[in-house]
């Protein structure tokens, strides 16, 4: 009996299957240390997930590998996909080929075709604004391609899927991703060198790891839709790498995530009590390290001529966002890149990084007023028609301090995943609809 369930176990261990995961998982592991193997397993994800799944579904399975393996960019620790130039052209070539292919075989009666549509007149004004407009011209555009042809691409992507749980194959690769994280969590190099020490993990700033912890509670909560032993103990290690950032935007994030929950999640009131209790008992565990950084940034040492830096920095921010808004109120001054009065550059850069604080001051300034009102029917006509409320407010809530929502080369490829995801969850929800109606109409018919 003993004999035979070791045997059982053994067959399962190494099984084809696992045998497969388990080779990928070192290759992934390896490309982590080397360029040479990170450009092999850049151009094996797609073969290996094609060969196991088809072309759809391993096409979408490449972009949410790749989106994890680009979350690895903590120089001190791996080798980030943006270091090296012939992996990050693989990187961008396999997410417009599988974005195109994913368009072009998508089953239009899958698809809300109004936010199809009006992504894409957003996407088409962002473009001819920014032309017009730009300092950069040349590189705006191709950051417009690199946020709707992917974007458009996923939705058109996981509607075509039938059989894979997107939602708990995100809550795997974030949990692994976390689990890596803690890993490192006494090693110094996973920590900014700086006088606060803030834990990054093996992302390039503790920022980054922040709204990551925030999408992944949104997806812990997406996921169970309850409060139970196993959701409280992820929660409460994911809210330690939250809190060890200390990045203040995302824990606050977090806590407006929260309240949603409470809010939309159908569960009785002695568990949202105890999630209520749960959040104070971390505040509590915690408060004496915020307090630590509160006062920090209050020392003399943040401050110069009687101002603290850290507030003038926000205030010069705000005064640039403003002065960029009123140059081209209307229409923008160039999609997602730096704007410099009296300059038109037509060079192509692949690193032109913005500051614009958030979402709606990016919109504001990026693409003016009819940008904003735009991307506000876009959204909102997403928002009408999807399921599962974290999933929607989850992408918006990490950009309250940290712009990140257009951003392909950040974690853009996961935030489309999160609406994606949304938006097919509704179209599933309406089609049960339509099914159960038609078939009450057929009973009554019968009758």
């Amino acid at each position: 009996m003993i004999q035979s369930v070791l045997d059982f176990d053994l067959k399962r261990l190494f099984s084809e299957k696992s045998l497969y995961f388990l080779t990928f998982a070192v290759i992934f592991a390896i490309s982590l240390l080397n360029k040479w193997l990170l450009i092999t397993w850049l151009i094996i994800t797609p073969v290996f997930f094609i060969f196991k799944y088809g072309v759809n579904d391993g096409f979408l399975m490449t972009l949410l590998v790749y989106q994890f393996r680009q979350m690895c960019n903590n120089q001190d620790l791996c080798i980030p996909i943006t270091t090296v130039p012939i992996g990050q052209l693989i990187y961008y070539i396999v997410i417009i080929v599988s974005s195109f292919y994913f368009i072009l075989h998508v089953n239009t009666e899958k698809i809300d075709r109004g936010i199809f549509y009006l992504l894409v007149l957003f996407s088409v004004y962002a473009a001819l604004s920014s032309f017009v407009n730009s300092s950069y011209p040349i590189v705006a555009l191709f950051k417009i391609i690199l946020y709707a042809i992917p974007f458009i691409g996923t939705i058109c992507g996981v509607s075509n899927s039938k059989r894979t749980d997107w939602v708990n194959l995100i809550f795997i690769l974030l949990c692994s991703f976390m689990t890596l994280n803690l890993i490192f969590i006494s090693n110094n190099d996973a920590y900014l060198h700086s006088k606060l020490e803030l834990f990054r993990g093996l992302s390039a700033h503790s920022n980054q790891l922040g709204f990551l912890c925030v999408l992944f509670q949104a997806i812990i909560w997406t996921k169970y839709n309850n409060i139970d032993l196993s959701t409280i103990i992820i929660s409460i290690l994911n809210l330690i790498i939250l809190c060890l950032t200390m990045a203040r935007g995302q824990i606050i994030a977090f806590l407006i995530l929260a309240v949603i929950f409470l809010l939309t999640c159908k569960i009785d009131i002695q568990k949202k009590a105890m999630l209520i209790i749960f959040l104070m008992i971390i505040a509590v565990i915690f408060s004496s390290r915020l307090m630590d950084i509160f006062i920090e940034f209050m020392n003399s040492k943040y401050r110069t001529s009687g101002s603290n830096v850290f507030s003038a920095s926000r205030g010069e921010q705000f005064e640039r966002i403003m002065n960029q808004f009123w140059n081209n109120p209307l229409t923008g001054t160039g999609f997602n890149v730096p704007f410099i009065k009296g300059v038109r550059d037509s060079s192509f850069y692949f690193s032109l990084p913005t500051e614009d604080g958030n979402l709606f001051f990016a919109l504001l300034c990026q693409t003016g007023i009819i940008g904003l009102v735009l991307f506000t029917l876009a959204y909102g006509r997403i928002f009408i028609n999807g399921k599962g409320t974290l999933l929607f407010f989850s992408p918006i809530l990490i950009c309250i301090s940290e712009m990140t929502f257009f951003s392909t080369n950040n974690v853009g490829l996961l935030l489309y995943f999160f609406y994606a995801i949304f938006i097919n969850n509704g179209v599933k929800e309406l089609f049960r609809g339509n099914e159960t109606l038609c078939h009450r109409i057929k009973l009554q018919q019968i009758q």
